[in-house]
């Protein structure tokens, strides 16, 4: 029996759409702030030998962690019901890319051109037009891509790539794949973990291998945890514990050292954070969002913004004579700044350049 195009409408329409988990948005927010900390600590180190309220926020790149999680959840959590639809692929691909790449656009041009007016400001590769093309279209670019932080989206469009398979393949065929890539993945940093490597791997295949995949893939399982059997999971035990474990790890870094990789000492915290959290959220849903879900709505913008702000701030102090105290004061204005920059970019051009983005594609 096959359907008609009214009964196929009527069936779309009739799937509803799975519910905003607030939490996460938090979360998300969470982990951008965690991040500028971050550059904000290793501006002052590098640029004026001086620890940024003794260092405490070094390990905030272990938001970094959090989002490679989020991202695998987020993906089956929105998608997992177009997996091994071909009809469906078009759309997701639509879908990603204006979410991701409108803004990145504009602040990888921007980021072009005041690298052509202050040559200084650069490391010299990031007016090459190589550079600049493998910039926008996110291809991995040695050491980083003309806008920095997006080192981190070229991971992300790779991961998508994997689910567009998820999506255009049968089952048979893609989970093999990914199977084997996951795999490969493990065992490039065990043995890396091990030492049984005599030749480190090239750049290309520490990007194909990196062990961020295997934080996406547990993201993904999160998002299967959550659909399945959220009935069945403690929330509010998993998100306090994913707590204290991501908080301990930091310390750990911050005050210690730290011998484990990044995707058990932030990656299996973030694990439990985001299961806790989105469970909590299908179970006790939030009434009002509030100011984190707020700050997780501008994540992206901030993510994409806060470094060129910060070092922007960084380059204008230099230039007075400020001890160690005027420095931290400097720094900490940076960072409300490029907060405020982030909502601005939100608000006044990525939310209008996605919505004129989807009405003309989709």
């Amino acid at each position: 029996m096959s359907l008609t195009a009214n009964d196929s409408k009527t069936l779309l329409s009739s799937i509803k759409p799975r519910p905003k988990l607030l939490r996460l948005q938090w979360i998300r927010g969470i982990a951008a702030v965690l991040i500028v900390l971050f550059h904000a600590t290793e501006i002052s180190n590098r640029k004026f030998d001086q620890p940024f309220y003794g260092n405490i926020f070094s390990w905030g790149d272990g938001g970094v962690d959090l989002f490679f999680v989020l991202s695998g959840f987020i993906v089956w959590y929105v998608h997992s019901r177009d997996f091994h639809q071909p009809q469906k692929l078009g759309p997701f691909l639509l879908k990603r890319g204006i979410r991701i790449y409108p803004l990145y656009w504009l602040l990888t041009l921007m980021m072009v051109a005041v690298y052509l007016a202050i040559p200084g400001f650069g490391a010299g590769h990031e007016t090459q037009p190589l550079t600049i093309l493998k910039s926008l279209l996110l291809i991995p670019v040695e050491p980083f891509p003309v806008l920095t932080v997006g080192w981190y989206l070229c991971h992300e469009i790779f991961f998508y790539g994997f689910i567009a398979l998820l999506i255009g393949l049968r089952p048979k065929m893609v989970w093999p794949i990914i199977g084997l890539w996951l795999g490969a993945t493990l065992a490039l940093g065990m043995s890396s973990a091990f030492g049984l490597l005599s030749v480190a791997p090239s750049f290309t295949v520490s990007f194909l291998l990196s062990l961020h995949n295997l934080e996406f893939a547990l993201g993904m399982g999160v998002g299967w945890l959550v659909l399945h059997r959220s009935n069945q999971c403690p929330g509010q035990l998993l998100l306090g514990l994913g707590l204290v474990g991501f908080v301990l790890a930091g310390l750990m870094q911050a005050f210690g050292e730290m011998a484990w990789p990044t995707v058990i000492a932030y990656g299996l915290p973030s694990v439990l954070i985001i299961l806790g959290a989105a469970v909590l959220d299908l179970q006790r849903p939030l009434l009002v969002p509030g100011a984190g879900a707020a700050l997780g709505d501008v994540s992206y913008a901030l993510y994409l913004s806060h470094y060129a702000v910060l070092s922007a701030v960084g380059m204008v102090l230099t230039q007075m004579p400020l001890g160690a105290g005027g420095i931290l004061l400097g720094l900490s204005i940076g960072i409300a700044i490029a907060i405020a920059v982030g909502f601005w970019l939100h608000y006044y051009l990525e939310k209008p350049m996605t919505k004129w983005s989807k009405k003309q594609l989709i």
